[in-house]
């Protein structure tokens, strides 16, 4: 009973965190990593460090997509580690659960903060000889008290088990993938409830993602101030300095916008910070993006290569099945202006290729409406706003808020709450009360960002 407890007690810890604390890590693993059962993909994997390890930690890696698997697979391999160091200790007069957790639990550590499996494949793999050998020696007795090496064990697995659930890298990582999850599959209800304003007070760089999760709504021009923006990059994410989160960020938008030909341009720049040189997420967003673009030929193409893996057989079935019932996008105006990739890194211009075929759909006027306010170009987005149609006072509350400064006269047709809330504003504002407060009573609306966020 004593020598199964320890086993027991650490798969419970490592199956638990990981599947509560660290399941958008693992499951952005899989997205990221890569196993291919082709020439080129066994040539980089043994030009790595330790290749077989790699090998086995990347086939591993693929099965992260089935859910729950990952975390049965980062138990499986954490809890073997265990076991190959017991097996080796039975020959010392060592009381083995202790050392063994202590190796177990360092490794499961390493794994969690590297976000990887190949430290403990590679350890595990140079043990298994090493725990072979152990058979060959008679087992002698524990110096140490079975109970007392029972309690110590469960001890260290508990501390290691709050360790990295508590660990601000390990924590920040999962909230970027559970953002990035979310993006990829459209979940916008998840991320909005992911990604407060509180949140992105602390961690501005979640803000270009709340606010696309807005647009994709159609709650951009009511809710958009609400989140802390300061400037047009909170929501447009053209950031160098972050480069290849502001690639996937802008690679999403235009997917999002019906832009397919620039969001596959930015998924194959995205693949270029992979270690594979691709990953399965940028294999299935182009076959996604191609074949919305109507680029049968290529989506054939990538689906034939995502054959040579394990688990994407229903993908490219799916995808080739639809080829079948359809045909490629007719060459219309406007799909041909949204397909033409897009010379440029301002979505502000990108959007603007939309105007010019009339009424674009609410979400891309929207946007685009917000991103005049950001710039304080309030001359374009009256004219912008004049596609709009219908009831001023019926418009999102930012876009009247914007329109009382740009149209005074226009006034009288906005909404009761805006003219009163304006009011408030420029009285406290003409009375130079200090700015907390006013951030305070008016930091949700867009006259606050307009006189004061500069």
């Amino acid at each position: 009973m004593k020598k199964i407890l320890p086993p027991i007690l650490l798969a419970l810890c490592v199956f638990s965190v990981s599947m509560f604390s660290q399941r958008y890590t693992l499951l952005l693993q899989e997205c990221d990593g890569l196993f291919l059962a082709t020439p080129d993909y066994f040539s980089w994997a043994f030009g790595q460090p330790f290749p077989i390890s790699q090998v086995v930690s990347d086939f591993l890696v693929q099965f992260y997509r089935l859910s729950p698997s990952a975390p049965f697979i980062v138990t499986g391999i954490v809890v073997l580690l265990f076991l190959l160091v017991r097996g080796i200790l039975r020959a010392t007069p060592l009381r083995p659960s202790l050392p063994a957790s202590l190796v177990a639990v360092v490794f499961w550590y390493v794994t969690a903060v590297k976000a990887s499996p190949k430290p403990a494949v590679a350890a595990i793999l140079c043990l298994l000889p090493v725990c072979g050998l152990s058979l060959f020696f008679r087992k002698r007795k524990g110096s140490v008290s079975a109970w007392a090496d029972v309690i110590a064990s469960s001890a260290v697995v508990l501390i290691a088990s709050m360790l990295i659930v508590f660990n601000p890298g390990v924590r920040h990582a999962e909230t970027w993938a559970k953002v990035k999850n979310a993006t990829m599959y459209r979940k916008w209800a998840v991320l909005n409830a992911s990604v407060t304003p509180e949140l992105t007070a602390g961690a501005h760089e979640f803000t270009p993602f709340a606010l696309l999760s807005l647009d994709a709504q159609h709650k951009l021009g009511s809710r958009m101030f609400s989140y802390p923006v300061y400037e047009e990059n909170d929501l447009d994410m053209c950031r160098e300095g972050d480069y290849y989160n502001s690639i996937f960020f802008r690679a999403a938008f235009h997917s999002l916008i019906g832009c397919h030909n620039e969001a596959i341009h930015n998924y194959s720049q995205l693949a270029t910070g992979v270690p594979h040189g691709t990953s399965f997420m940028v294999l299935r967003s182009l076959i996604a993006e191609n074949y919305l673009a109507g680029n049968f030929v290529l989506v054939e193409k990538y689906c034939k290569i995502l054959d040579r893996s394990q688990t994407h057989g229903k993908y490219t079935s799916y995808y080739r099945k639809a080829m079948k019932g359809g045909s490629p996008h007719p060459a219309d105006s406007l799909s041909l202006r949204t397909s033409v990739p897009v010379i440029t890194d301002s979505p502000s211009h990108n959007l603007m290729v939309f105007m010019a075929d009339g009424i674009p759909p609410v979400n891309i006027m929207d946007r685009l409406l917000c991103t005049f306010m950001l710039q304080r170009d309030l001359t374009r987005f009256r004219e912008a706003l004049r596609t709009y149609g219908g009831k001023l006072s019926e418009l999102p509350v930012h876009h009247q808020e914007a329109l009382a400064l740009a149209d005074p006269a226009c006034m009288e047709e906005l909404s009761a709450n805006v003219q009163t809330r304006y009011r408030g504003f420029m009285a406290a504002f003409g009375n130079a009360a200090p700015i907390p407060e006013q951030q305070s009573r008016f930091g949700d609306t867009y006259w606050f960002y307009y006189y004061y966020l500069l």
